[in-house]
C-alpha cells in the first residue's frame, strides 16, 4: 500500500480518518495475505467479532475504496477501508493508491480502534496458515 495518509477523506457520519501505528502491521499482512479479493477479504472480516457487512464506500475526496469492512464495537462502529492496488509505479514501495484508513462513529476508544486491527492481522494470518 502507498503510505500516503489522505487526512481530508472524510467518510459521512463518521469521525476520521485516523491512523493508529497498528496500521502497518495490518497493512504487511494484508499485502503478504494477497487479499486483493473481496470474498477472501469478506471472509476475513466475518471471522472478527462485532462483523457487520462489506461495502465499497466513497470518501468526500471523490476517492471509491476497493473495499471497507464495518464492525460494531463498544459503544459504537469501526470501518476499516482498504484502498485500491493502482499505483503501477510503486512510487513509495508498494502497489496501493493510499494508506488503509480507519473511521469511527460512536463512543469507540483508541484501544478497541488497535484490538480491532489486531483482530484482523491475527485473522489474516490464519487465512495463510491454510
Amino acid at each position: 500500500m502507498s503510505l500516503k495518509k489522505h487526512r481530508g477523506a472524510k467518510l459521512e457520519r463518521y469521525k476520521g480518518p485516523i491512523f493508529p501505528s497498528i496500521l502497518k502491521q495490518l497493512r504487511q499482512t494484508y499485502k503478504d495475505t494477497n487479499t486483493n479479493n473481496g470474498s477472501k477479504l469478506e471472509d476475513i472480516g466475518k471471522k472478527v467479532g462485532g462483523y457487520i457487512e462489506m461495502t465499497r464506500p466513497k470518501t468526500s475526496d471523490g476517492y471509491w475504496w476497493f473495499w471497507a469492512l464495518h464492525f460494531r464495537r463498544d459503544r459504537g462502529k469501526v470501518v476499516i477501508l482498504f484502498p485500491w492496488a493502482q499505483d503501477w509505479d510503486k512510487a513509495d514501495g508498494d502497489g496501493g493508491d493510499r494508506s488503509i484508513a480507519v473511521y469511527t462513529k460512536g463512543l469507540v476508544s483508541p484501544k478497541t480502534v488497535k484490538s480491532l486491527i489486531q483482530d484482523l492481522v491475527d485473522a489474516m494470518q490464519e487465512l495463510r496458515k491454510q
